[in-house]
């Protein structure tokens, strides 16, 4: 009765038809198996948890986006396999199916006559006996029952032998170098937005020259990148600042039209901080082993808008690691009114850090333009009070000093590196 019931549902909706048979099939056609992304051979129909239905072609998967496209194409809802989420996410996306879709590569296909065929680089190659169907591992049930005007309009090539092996005619890709490994059990984290990724390829059969590469990082990319018939290649990204994991993909192509159908991937994760390179390391001064000639500036941008709060960022240095405190903002004449507050920058100013001691015996403060009266009193109340209702009274600079007893800037080799109070990387500086 169930059975009954969908099959009225299909008369009246097509669009119903695509998931409630699709339920079906699920259930009572097909017993759910496990199917690895790289054993999905060209013409699969493939769909996880989502009512998504996907075919595989030259590696990629391609959205059937209705019901209507699905059988004017003739498939079968029963040929659908189920694979995990895990497995159809490892497999980059190509472009939905549209009307004007050709049947991908891997399509068996037979009209009016017994002959069957499948379809390798657009051509149509006859399988002459079933023996050669059965050695090759086709399946009778995958055939597409077509048009002969459809099969017609096919270009013919040559006939399919026992020696025929698409597989060995297609070539392999490599991932070399990049924020990520190919084959890797983790998922790596990155600190910065500039990445660069090196890869090649090879020819199971023959020399290795006229390949071109094609890249797409999932997460950034809208289609695929680049082709360029060179032996090796490399590609550079920056990315946006935000904590993302993305899937870099890169697959090769002969010149001869042949993709690797399973191509190269990595995954790996970005932890940037929403104000990355906002506040920037300016300049060091670290070829010094006084403390006090020893000097990190930090500075924003002039075109930046915003007040940001760094209290409470880090600096990591090869010797050191410096949290960044709270400051008093308005040096009082009478210090018993001096309170600290949150190191705040706007557009253009900066954070002095140094190594030694402070001059003026307080440790972290905003510059005025009465400081240098500050070690006698009565002189800097009399600059205070005439100017500190001046906009221009506060200067764009912060001092902080740390008062070590010996160098925390390393001669060559240092690496620093700003982070903000979430422990996500602002900016880097190496030299």
């Amino acid at each position: 009765m169930f059975i009954i019931f969908v099959i009225i549902r299909v008369m009246v909706n097509k669009y119903i038809l695509y998931i409630t048979v699709l339920s079906i099939a699920i259930i009572i056609v097909m017993a759910p198996k496990t199917i690895r992304a790289a054993a999905l051979p060209e013409g699969t129909l493939v769909k996880s948890s989502s009512e998504k239905v996907y075919i595989v072609e030259n590696g990629l998967k391609r959205w059937i986006k209705t019901a209507d496209i699905f059988n004017k194409f003739k498939y079968s809802w029963g040929n659908i396999n189920i694979v995990s989420n895990n497995i159809l996410d490892d497999i980059p996306p190509g472009n939905d199916i549209s009307d004007n879709f050709q049947y991908p590569d891997g399509t068996l296909l037979k009209g009016s006559a017994p002959q069957v065929y499948i379809l390798e680089l657009k051509q149509k190659h006859w399988i002459p006996s079933p023996e050669i169907f059965t050695t090759k591992g086709f399946k009778w049930q995958n055939i597409v029952q077509v048009s002969d005007q459809t099969l017609n309009n096919i270009k013919k090539g040559q006939d399919i032998s026992m020696d025929y092996n698409p597989l060995n005619l297609r070539p392999e890709t490599f991932i070399l170098d990049g924020p990520c490994k190919q084959y890797q059990d983790t998922i790596p984290e990155i600190e910065t937005s500039k990445i660069e990724f090196k890869y090649s390829g090879k020819k199971t059969q023959g020399d290795s020259t006229g390949l071109a590469f094609e890249t797409f990082l999932a997460g950034y990319d809208k289609e695929w990148q680049g082709s360029w018939w060179f032996s090796s290649y490399t590609r550079e990204i920056s990315l946006p600042a935000e904590n993302k994991i993305y899937t870099f993909y890169v697959r090769t192509k002969s010149q001869d039209g042949y993709y690797d159908i399973t191509p190269a991937f990595c995954k790996f994760k970005t932890r940037l901080s929403p104000y990355y390179q906002q506040v920037k390391i300016y300049s060091v001064s670290g070829g010094s082993t006084t403390p006090s000639s020893e000097q990190i500036t930090l500075a924003t941008s002039w075109s930046f808008s915003e007040n940001i709060d760094i209290t409470n960022w880090t600096i990591t240095t090869t010797k050191t690691k410096i949290t960044i405190p709270q400051a008093i903002k308005l040096i009082q004449p009478e210090s018993s009114y001096n309170f600290k507050s949150d190191i705040i920058l706007k557009g253009s100013e900066t954070l002095v850090i140094t190594g030694g001691a402070s001059p003026i015996g307080i440790d972290a403060y905003q510059s005025n333009k009465c400081l240098s009266y500050l070690n006698k009193p009565q002189e800097y109340k009399n600059c205070f009070y005439e100017n500190n209702q001046y906009p221009d009274f506060l200067k764009s600079e912060w001092r902080l000093y740390l008062n070590y007893g010996s160098e925390f800037l390393a001669n060559k080799n240092e690496l620093i590196i700003l982070k903000d109070k979430n422990g996500l990387t602002v900016d880097s500086y190496s030299y």
